[in-house]
């Protein structure tokens, strides 16, 4: 079993049963509040559609929102909680990430659609904002004004990422080459040739 689908299993059902059995969200706002974590969901996939230049404040106020509500114990269905981490993945605080990927879990442990894939990408922000290697190669950046690649895990195969939904690494290392006009072989040997290896980030900022 994968190591992260077995974390999950173990920390994350326990919390999504313990969110329907005893749910703090009070009875008249059951539907508003999931109803408002949808919207949310919804509004921060349209932003970024529509490549809104006030994206990231729009992100903030609606991570201090969802991040309200899980602190609350207002996230009462797998769905709220699959809406939930959606919304805070895009905070840059540890704190926040390490919420969200315990909501993802909780959320794929719940059968929620995308939920696995969801989990593999707030893990490797995780990974990244706590100074880690990501594990699924989802995380790039352009901090030096190029894009470039987080650092992975190595003993990380495209076996474990299919099963979270991600694409092959070398789709990554092609993505992040080409982004620089070198047109070379797809390799992790030739991204590290070519410094396009992201710094690592200073997990001691705060982002909220």
């Amino acid at each position: 079993m994968n190591w992260l689908i077995g974390w999950a299993v173990l920390t994350a059902s326990q919390p999504a049963l313990a969110g329907k059995d005893r749910c703090d969200r009070p009875a008249d706002q059951l539907t508003e509040v999931s109803e408002t974590l949808k919207g949310l969901a919804a509004a921060e996939e349209q932003d970024a559609a529509d490549m809104r230049d006030d994206k990231a404040d729009r992100d903030k106020d609606r991570v201090k929102t969802a991040r309200s509500y899980a602190k609350k114990g207002w996230l009462c269905t797998p769905e709220d909680q699959f809406h939930a981490a959606w919304v805070m993945r895009h905070s840059s605080d540890a704190d926040d990430l390490k919420l969200a990927l315990d909501e993802a879990t909780a959320a794929m442990n719940g059968h929620v659609p995308r939920a696995n894939w969801l989990t593999a990408i707030v893990f490797d922000r995780h990974q990244v904002h706590t100074g880690q290697p990501q594990r699924y190669g989802s995380m790039m950046g352009t901090p030096e004004g190029r894009l470039c690649l987080y650092a992975i895990d190595e003993t990380i195969t495209d076996a474990d990422r299919a099963l979270y939904g991600m694409p092959p690494i070398q789709a990554q290392f092609k993505r992040v080459l080409e982004a620089n006009s070198i047109r070379e072989e797809a390799s992790l040997r030739e991204v590290k040739r070519r410094d396009l290896i992201c710094p690592a980030v200073d997990s001691n900022k705060k982002g909220r």
